[in-house]
């Protein structure tokens, strides 16, 4: 084959160029078809070998490529190559449903078809290709050839493909991002509902804009411990109705948070007639261990005034004592996914639980841990050892005041 070869392969169907004919022209006189037709097909050489892309025409009946120019040959086209065999390495014609074959779509559809495909180049490296397929009726109307271009797009297809990956990065991105806002939302509504009511809006804010202010899945705290309690509350209000003890637990409760919260302390939980209060998390605070000794001296103080209002209102006078302990414990997010809330486990906590038990009307009781870590400003009226139930023999204070520093 030439560079590209006219097709005449059957003579019976009318294919061939009649040469014998003429045409006369109004002034030109006669000229022959040949000539003209010669022209024709040198003009058509000449554009079909300026592609720059494959053009073939392929027989329906043996996919055979009977023409093509010389972007399609590569100097492999022989007499009997076929097109996929050609361009695909194979041998038999491509018909999956990734790579359909372009002149089955035609002979079906009898319709141009455009379809995208995978071709080998003459160096044997894949490229992504379109086909652009057009149908050649014979005189009974059916498909006998296509014709075919091929247009290179492996560099589109490339580019759709990093715009893909890159789409699909970013839906990822968006997605763990997503996530991680939801868990972030869910862990803010947490603590605002946890210490909203407990804490200065001022406090909770600063917490929320830490990055690590609050660990809700748990880490361990150096931190001080105070729990007070009503001594013999029980016994004062055995014969009351409910309604009159809640009121004077409420006028309790309601004399002792604002002071708690202007020591920077956390109610952690109200236990009954007492309170679970935390310094130094989840808020860091060097000093929490001095923190919870003023916040507890100035309770006591302000434990009169509060009795006297009672009086006035005809409730009894209720009394108080103070336990505060200090140490490492572990705090977060405690509980069943039901139910949670922020806690905190260890020995420290069960020192000021056991301490208070024996805390009298009055006094503030703190472990030899707080006097330790405080030395000589705590004012110290008395000190004892006794055996606390799952603690052993502890050495105990009673704290009256605190010097200055």
């Amino acid at each position: 084959m030439g560079d590209l070869d006219v097709y005449k392969k059957d003579k019976t169907k009318e294919y061939h160029v009649e040469e014998s004919t003429e045409v006369k022209g109004s002034k030109c006189g006669t000229v022959g078809s040949g000539e003209r037709i010669g022209d024709y097909k040198v003009s058509l050489d000449q554009v079909l070998k300026s592609l720059p892309f494959p053009f073939y025409v392929i027989d329906a009946s043996d996919y055979r490529i009977r023409a093509a120019n010389p972007a399609a040959q590569l100097g492999r086209l022989s007499n009997d190559s076929t097109c996929y065999a050609l361009t695909h390495k194979m041998d038999k014609p491509c018909g999956s449903e990734k790579h359909p074959c372009p002149l089955e779509k035609v002979r079906r559809t009898r319709r141009p078809v455009t379809v995208e495909h995978v071709h080998y180049d003459k160096g044997g490296n894949t490229r992504n290709v379109e086909v652009h397929a057009f149908p050649v009726f014979d005189n009974e109307g059916k498909v006998s050839h296509i014709i075919e271009y091929v247009l290179d797009i492996t560099k589109r297809k490339r580019a759709e493909d990093a715009l893909r990956e890159a789409h699909d990065q970013l839906e990822r991105r968006v997605e763990q991002r997503t996530a991680e806002l939801v868990k972030s939302y869910k862990e803010k509504a947490f603590i605002r509902e946890t210490f909203g009511t407990y804490l200065s809006d001022e406090v909770v804010a600063e917490i929320l804009a830490i990055a690590d202010g609050v660990e809700l899945g748990g880490e361990m705290r150096d931190m001080t411990i105070l729990v007070s309690d009503l001594r013999g509350f029980s016994v004062v209000t055995k014969a009351m109705e409910a309604s009159r003890i809640v009121k004077i637990i409420n006028r309790y409760l309601n004399n002792m948070v604002p002071i708690i919260m202007r020591h920077e302390g956390t109610i952690d939980e109200f236990t009954g007639d007492g309170i679970l209060v935390f310094f130094g998390a989840p808020r860091r605070l060097p000093d929490h261990s001095s923190r919870a000794v003023v916040c507890a001296l100035e309770m006591q103080r302000s434990m009169k005034e509060l009795n006297k209002e009672n009086l006035s209102l005809g409730l009894p006078q209720v009394e108080m004592g103070i336990a505060i302990s200090c140490g490492h414990l572990a705090v977060g997010n405690i509980g069943s996914e039901k139910r949670k809330k922020y806690g905190a486990v260890g020995s420290p906590i069960n020192a000021a639980f056991r301490l208070v038990e024996k805390a009298r009307p009055d006094e503030i009781l703190v472990t030899q841990a707080v006097k330790d870590r405080l030395g000589d400003i705590l004012q110290i009226d008395s000190e004892w050892k006794e055996n606390l139930k799952g603690i052993g023999n502890t050495l105990i204070y009673k704290v009256i005041g605190m010097n200055e520093r």
